[in-house]
């Protein structure tokens, strides 16, 4: 089983901002709460809700009864819930959440202009001739390392230029797609 969902705060995310607060176990609507702007929180909001809302729906629950934790590295997960896996990702208003009963990573971002010079530090060879020049496909590579780094559960504590994407077998595990603006990866292996 996996569960995906990719998408954009709306322009009037005030109007169901509580509607999504109900939605999530207080103790995260508190952890959330140290976001800088309102926009961030909101989008964290919608995004936790989302989360919550699907793994509720899978396992029977009430969405509030789910206590996200995260481990050291700081993958999340949801306190005494056994073999459910999820992932959050969010880039200025948009957001992807992924549910899965093994585990998983997603990231999301929204394509913009970016220094492309990151790409020597952070990708093999392999990627950086793959990128070229190419904004949209540094995207498409940094979406799946982060995605990937998810998975394994070290995030960006994990070299990027240790791995290679592009390749057997983790390209094999991954969906890539471009919704709104934003470039979406998930790796998952079934």
């Amino acid at each position: 089983m996996k569960k995906i969902i990719i998408d954009t705060l709306p322009e009037d995310y005030n109007d169901g901002l509580k509607e999504k607060i109900d939605l999530i176990n207080p103790q995260r609507v508190k952890g959330i709460k140290k976001r800088e702007t309102c926009s961030q929180f909101a989008v964290s909001v919608y995004a936790s809700a989302a989360v919550a809302q699907l793994a509720g729906e899978y396992l029977g629950k009430k969405s509030t009864d789910l206590i996200f934790d995260k481990t050291v590295t700081g993958k999340p997960f949801f306190k005494d819930v056994n073999d459910l896996y999820f992932n959050i990702s969010h880039s200025f208003l948009s957001y992807a959440v992924a549910i899965s009963d093994s585990p998983i990573g997603i990231d999301i971002e929204v394509i913009r202009e970016v220094n492309l010079k990151i790409a020597e530090r952070m990708f093999t060879e392999n990627e950086k001739e793959y990128v070229g020049n190419d904004t949209v496909r540094f995207f498409e590579i940094w979406t799946k390392k982060e995605a990937y780094s998810k998975f394994t559960g070290k995030g960006l504590g994990e070299k990027f230029s240790s791995f290679d994407v592009l390749l057997p077998p983790l390209a094999d595990n991954f969906t890539f797609e471009i919704k709104d603006g934003a470039a979406v990866a998930v790796y998952f292996v079934s």
